[in-house]
């Protein structure tokens, strides 16, 4: 089965459903090598910009996540998800500015 990427809504690269560990960025524009055919040095290049791109998305996320209303399934108002998440987005943002 294949399908366009979700990630960059310009690129038409047919890729092949992700597991769910690593849907997303993953999906669209890494290579993979074997031995056989190894990866080029402007491949590896492009997956370290990715995976770099990657790790600082999952450490906002994490840093995000330490706030109890985000950890589970939110069971309040929709209207004030939103909300909430900038304003712990906000207080993330102060604390990384301002460390005690």
């Amino acid at each position: 089965m294949t399908r366009t990427c979700s990630v960059n809504l310009a690129c038409d690269c047919p890729t092949r459903r992700p597991s769910s560990g690593t849907r997303g960025i993953r999906a669209c524009g890494e290579s993979t090598g074997t031995r056989a055919s190894p990866l080029s040095a402007e491949q590896r290049q492009e997956n370290r910009v990715l995976a770099h791109l990657r790790q600082g998305t999952r450490h906002v996320i994490r840093r995000m996540e330490s706030f109890r209303v985000l950890q589970g399934t939110y069971r309040h108002r929709r209207r004030q998800l939103a909300l909430r998440v900038q304003l712990i987005a906000a207080l993330c943002n102060l604390i990384r500015a301002h460390p005690a």
